[in-house]
Formats: C-alpha cells, sequence, structure tokens
C-alpha cells in the first residue's frame, strides 16, 4: 500500500516538474522520449494481449494467465507479497467462477459490505462509505471511459483495458464483478477516491455516462474534436490520512493484518480453491513446526492490542494469556496454537483474529514451514528472523 503511494507520488512530481535548459541538453530530452515512447509502445502490446485473454476466459489456465500477466506488467508497483503464486491463484480462481457462470459473479453487495468494514475499521470518515449504487454507477462510467479510451483514443493501457468488465446479455454491466474488476474496484476506491465522488455527482444528475458519450458522439459526427486537460491538484482522499493515522496507532503489523483480512474477505480460500487444492492444503506436513518449551511466542489479538503480548512457553508447554491462568501450547503447530487462542477468547470478542510469532527458539531442531505473513499482504513463505533464527507466522479468522 504505501509503495504505490510512494509509486504514484513520483509519478506526480515528475509529471508536474519544470523542464530546465541548465541541465537537460536536446540530446538528453530526445533520448528521454524515445526511452518513453519505447517503454509506453511495450506496455501497450502486453495490455493489447492481455485485454484479448480477458475476453476469452474459457479455462483456470486462461484465468490464471490473465492474472499472471497484470500482476507481471505491475510488478514494479506492487508489493512483493500481493503478487505471489497463492494470491495470484486466488483471483484466478475467483476470475475463472464469474467468467465461466454469471451465478458466481461477486455481488456488488459484497464489495461494498466488506470495504464498508474496512473504512470503519480504520476510523475513516463516513464519507469513505459507499453504496452499491455508487459502486454500480464507477463501474458503469470506468466500464464507457476505458471502452472510449481503448477504441478511439487508442490510449491502450494496463489501466484502459475493456475486457476485464462483468458485462450482461444487453451489453451493460452486470449487477456482480469479475475476480479482477474487484480489485479494479477496491485500488479506485482506496487510491483514486474522486472517481466515487464523480459517480455520486452523477447519480444526483441522473447522469449515465455511457449514455452521455453516445450523446456527445452523435453531436459531434461532422467533425469530432477532443482537449485533454490536466490538473494537478492537492490530494483531498480522506482515506489517506486515515490509513496513516491507524498506522501511528497501531503499528504497521496491525494494519498489514487489516489488509490481510480485506483480501480474504473478497476472495475466501473456501470458494477460490478447487477440489484437488483443497485436499492438499488441508493435508499435514510433514516438516510442520511444533512450539516447545522455552520458546517465545508474540501474540497478537487484531484490534485489541491490551491482550496481545510476549509469553514464553514454560517447561510444562504452557504460556499464561490474561484472563487466562495457563494455556497448553507446547506440541501445537503454531497455527493450532492461533486457532487455540481464538477459541478462548470467542466467548470475549466478536470474530477474533489472532497472529501468533515464534520469535525465539530454544528446543530441538527447528523444521521449517509455510505460513502467513501479514506484510501489505498474504503471502506463503519462509522469511529469517534476527540472530539467524526462523520465524513462523499463523493467522486464523474465526
Amino acid at each position: 500500500m504505501n509503495r504505490n503511494i510512494l509509486t504514484l507520488s513520483i509519478g506526480c512530481v515528475l509529471l508536474a516538474a519544470p523542464g530546465s535548459q541548465s541541465t537537460s541538453t536536446t540530446d538528453d530530452l530526445t533520448s528521454m522520449k524515445q526511452g518513453a515512447s519505447l517503454n509506453y509502445e511495450r506496455h501497450r502490446e502486453a495490455a493489447i494481449q492481455i485485454n484479448e485473454l480477458a475476453g476469452r476466459i474459457r479455462s483456470e489456465a486462461d484465468a490464471q494467465a490473465l492474472v499472471d500477466g497484470i500482476a507481471d506488467v505491475l510488478a514494479d508497483a506492487l508489493p512483493t507479497t500481493w503478487s505471489s503464486a497463492k494470491v495470484r491463484q486466488r483471483v484466478a480462481r475467483a476470475e475463472y467462477l464469474a467468467t465461466s457462470e454469471p451465478a458466481q459473479r461477486i455481488p456488488e453487495q459484497r464489495v461494498a459490505d466488506i470495504w464498508n468494514e474496512y473504512v470503519q475499521s480504520i476510523g475513516a470518515p463516513e464519507e469513505a462509505l459507499v453504496t452499491v449504487v455508487e459502486i454500480h454507477s464507477m463501474r458503469e462510467g470506468a466500464y464507457a471511459v476505458s471502452q472510449r479510451m481503448w477504441t478511439h483514443w487508442h490510449n491502450q493501457t494496463i489501466w484502459t483495458m475493456p475486457n476485464i468488465f462483468a458485462i450482461d446479455a444487453t451489453g451493460k454491466i452486470a449487477e456482480g464483478c469479475r475476480g479482477v474488476e474487484v480489485l479494479r474496484i477496491i485500488y479506485d476506491l482506496d487510491m483514486m477516491f474522486g472517481n466515487l465522488r464523480s459517480a455520486r455527482k452523477r447519480i444526483r444528475e441522473g447522469v449515465v455516462l455511457s449514455e452521455e458519450i453516445k450523446k456527445g458522439d452523435q453531436e459531434n459526427n461532422a467533425s469530432p474534436k477532443g482537449t485533454v486537460r490536466v490538473v494537478v491538484r492537492a490530494s483531498d482522499n480522506p482515506m489517506r490520512p486515515a490509513e496513516y493515522n491507524y498506522i501511528r496507532q497501531y503499528g504497521s503489523e496491525n494494519f498489514s493484518l487489516v489488509l490481510v483480512g480485506l483480501f480474504d474477505k473478497l476472495f475466501p480460500v473456501s470458494e477460490s480453491l478447487s477440489g484437488q487444492e483443497k485436499s492438499v492444503s488441508n493435508s499435514p506436513s510433514n516438516e510442520e513446526f511444533h512450539i516447545g518449551s522455552s520458546d517465545v511466542l508474540q501474540i497478537s489479538v487484531y484490534q485489541h492490542p491490551e491482550l496481545s503480548r510476549t509469553a514464553v512457553v514454560n517447561q510444562d508447554g504452557n504460556i499464561t494469556l490474561p484472563p487466562f491462568d495457563a494455556l497448553k501450547v507446547g506440541g501445537l503447530s503454531v497455527h493450532a496454537a492461533a486457532d487455540l487462542l481464538r477459541r478462548k477468547l470467542e466467548p470475549m470478542l466478536s470474530t477474533p483474529q489472532v497472529t501468533v510469532t515464534v520469535t525465539e527458539i530454544h528446543h530441538g531442531i527447528l523444521h521449517r514451514v509455510p505460513f502467513m505473513l501479514p506484510r501489505r499482504g498474504p503471502s506463503f513463505r519462509d522469511v529469517p528472523a534476527p540472530d539467524h533464527l526462523d520465524c513462523h507466522v499463523a493467522r486464523i479468522d474465526a
């Protein structure tokens, strides 16, 4: 998230920076223009191929190729964890289900509910809350503009691909969304808040953007002309200060958990895994790590810092986590320990989310195990901790 903000900020600075004859020669400028033109052409060719693929998803392999293609193009802007194989697979599965069976499209109401829960969890203002009608207007407007830019203005980029949208039998925006499209919606709500404000304005005025564009075509058909106006202004996106304030108050670790939760709710594992993948994911691992005596655990309870603490496993395999005197975690995997704590907290909290991290290991020989690391997005990998120890994290959602 922060890396995306930084990337966009750098882009705005580059666009707004005035030229200087004292530091740039004509040859330098020519070389820069040629390089930019070459990069754009490469991006354009990739976008054309990806858009064509988005229009003919007939198998899970096609959906996977689509998601991989988009992630590869955006590799420099995406956090590493958000482009991991596991994340791509879940989005691709949702994409395939939405394109193969209209009933499997992701409902706009679900997207709105999950987004609004995120807004409230970080303390963002009510302006950031969204309705189904507003999301539909945003999608309708984005699709209309993408079609126009792609076919008439020949502005063919990863951001203007019209084939990623879910369309009904009449050629209009469908009530449900495709997998990749959902990520586009969340991006717009979080990073391009002006798009939501524009949608609200159109709703108040009773304007359907696609119809307005058609009217403009008819009026200007004899002599089509257009102008482009670029406005650079200070951002008044209400999401930015809310997210930064949350990080300052609760730390980046808890904010990462919020983002993981947002993704998990949009693309639940139960919906994103095929039958074979579910069997594999639920099978025990021969290399699974088990907690032992003297190990040091970092326990984090999402949105409840008063319950989060560091605990040392005693010789009996127990830890103390007030209000509980002794909890037996010795011999458990980190996933099982997190699940135990979650069940213990359920009578006290609504849908508790628990993270268990083994920060110091003082028993036996460590065996490495895949885990979910909540750093700006979900991923499964091993991460070395300081002093050559290994860190294992398990996150359990109620």
